[in-house]
């Protein structure tokens, strides 16, 4: 994990208003990224990954800046233009509809 938050941290600032993490899982990629951002949307399809997230950030300063959602990629719940960055670790090759949901992300 430590080195696929490496590789994006060289590559991109880790830094800005929102940042949206596509499968997200237990929220281990989530919780490395979130310090850079205001605020954080985290979304995944599996409950009990989400509720791992949840509790990984109950009671830390990233409670009220990350919000967890179970939502699918290709019908996000957010306006358009709403994150700075998307990250997507380790989801993309699970995806059913691959370009419906990277239309979806770009937005």
């Amino acid at each position: 994990m430590a080195k696929r938050v490496g590789a994006v941290t060289r590559q991109l600032p880790v830094r800005g208003d929102r940042l949206l993490d596509v499968g997200c899982g237990d929220g281990s990629h989530t919780v490395a990224l979130a310090p850079g951002y205001v605020r954080v949307d985290a979304i995944d399809t599996d409950p009990g990954l989400l509720d791992e997230l949840g509790v990984r950030i109950a009671g830390t300063e990233l409670e009220d800046r990350v919000g967890v959602h179970k939502m699918t990629p290709d019908s996000l719940a957010f306006d358009t233009n709403t994150f700075d960055r998307v990250t997507a670790f380790d989801v993309i090759e699970h995806l059913d509809d691959l370009d419906g949901a990277l239309c979806e992300i770009h937005r």
